[in-house]
């Protein structure tokens, strides 16, 4: 409750003196990406619509499935997940949001009840200044069938150009602390349509490396306005 308190006192700031906030235009992204770390390969697909609902309120409704390839003590599993951010942003200051989505986890082992559900539940912010993006979020993972999980990030972005941008991140959480560097760019022959990431992250018991595509739909503009003014 107290996040949803602060979330909707910090809207009236977020308002004054902007023309237009929210998404400035709706538009679906689909993404596919695959990670690997020392014991386990995934590779997952979805999409994101992003829409405005007022002058600086927005929405995104995101669905994705994903594989994992399990090796040794980790066994193969099929995830589902579905869910929406709601969030109010001026396009010169930065945005603030909650966000709920659910996961179904079905896994190759030879009992009847295979599948795990849980919920994770966010709540996000984000800073704009200049050519840097300062954000943290805090997430909070609550099941019938597994224990709860907590865990909060804090990350800078940086454009190095227009289209490409260069992030740094740090996350607690309650199994181990994780530290993440990535890269992300529009090629000029995707003709601001699409985008490719690569990302590295480290903890004290694992290393992953991931790739990720992203396809926008409807709107050509560079990474940096899509990150800060269409998602």
């Amino acid at each position: 409750m107290s996040r949803a308190v602060w979330f909707f006192c910090l809207l009236p700031s977020l308002a004054i003196g902007s023309e237009v906030g929210g998404v400035r235009d709706s538009g679906f992204e689909a993404n596919a990406g695959y990670r690997v770390a020392d014991d386990v390969a995934n590779l997952r697909a979805g999409g994101t619509f992003n829409y405005g609902l007022t002058d600086f309120l927005a929405s995104g409704i995101s669905a994705q499935i994903g594989h994992t390839f399990g090796e040794d003590s980790v066994v193969d599993s099929d995830t589902v997940t579905v869910g929406a951010d709601l969030f109010a942003r001026k396009f010169e200051l930065g945005k603030v949001g909650l966000g709920y989505f659910r996961t179904h986890s079905r896994f190759d082992v030879p009992v009847d009840d295979d599948s795990v559900d849980h919920n994770t539940y966010s709540a996000f912010a984000e800073y704009y200044m200049g050519q840097l993006t300062f954000k943290v979020s805090r997430q909070a993972l609550r099941s019938a069938d597994v224990a709860d999980f907590d865990a909060w990030s804090l990350g800078v972005a940086g454009y190095l150009s227009e289209n490409t941008r260069l992030s740094v991140s740090g996350a607690g959480m309650d199994a181990a602390d994780l530290y993440g560097v990535s890269v992300a760019h529009q090629p000029g022959w995707f003709q601001d349509k699409g985008s490719v990431s690569l990302a590295y992250s480290r903890s004290p018991d694992d290393d992953a490396v991931s790739l990720e595509l992203n396809y926008f739909f409807g709107n050509k503009v560079s990474l940096r306005v899509r990150d800060r003014e269409l998602r």
